[in-house]
C-alpha cells in the first residue's frame, strides 16, 4: 500500500502568534510523522481549549477587531416575604408590596410610606437647628463655669 503523501499545514493564525515559543505544533495539530490530520485543523488556540468549547474564530479576534459583546441575563429580583414583581415599560422590575406596612391598630392605624425629598430636607434642617442650638448652649455653658473661676 502506498504511504500518504504529507500534507502541509495551514499557515499559523493571527492567536497563534500570541503563543510563546515551541507551541507552535502542538500534538493535535500533528501526528507523529508529520501528516495532518483528515478534517478541519485546529489552530494551537482551538486545542487549549476546553471539550465541547466553539472554536476561537480568528478573523474576529484579530488585534483591534470589534467583537460583539454577548448581553447579560437579567438576574432574578430580590423580592421580600409578600411582595410581588411588576414589569416596568423600559425592561425593568419593580417591586410593589400585596398589602402596605402599616403602624398601629383600630381607628390609630397609619400607613407607611417614603418621605419626598422635601420632607426629608425640612426633617434634617429641623434635627440640624436642634442639635446646634445644643452645642451652642454647651459651648457658652463651659465658657460661663470657667469664666467663672
Amino acid at each position: 500500500a502506498p504511504l500518504p503523501t504529507p500534507v502541509p499545514l495551514p499557515a499559523p493564525s493571527v492567536l497563534d502568534t500570541l503563543l510563546p515559543p515551541g507551541a507552535a505544533a502542538t500534538p493535535a495539530s500533528t501526528n507523529t510523522i508529520g501528516i495532518a490530520p483528515a478534517g478541519p485543523v485546529p489552530s494551537v488556540v482551538d486545542t487549549l481549549l476546553p471539550p465541547g468549547a466553539a472554536p476561537v474564530s480568528t478573523a474576529a479576534a484579530a488585534p483591534g477587531a470589534q467583537v460583539a459583546i454577548p448581553a447579560a441575563p437579567q438576574k432574578a429580583p430580590v423580592l421580600a416575604p409578600g411582595a410581588v414583581a411588576m414589569p416596568t415599560p423600559d425592561g425593568g422590575v419593580v417591586a410593589v408590596r400585596d398589602k402596605p406596612k402599616t403602624l398601629g391598630r383600630g381607628d390609630s392605624e397609619i400607613e407607611l410610606r417614603r418621605l419626598s425629598p422635601e420632607e426629608k430636607a425640612r426633617r434634617r434642617f429641623r434635627r440640624n437647628l436642634i442639635l446646634g442650638t445644643v452645642c451652642v448652649v454647651i459651648l457658652l455653658t463651659v465658657a460661663f463655669v470657667l469664666g467663672w473661676q
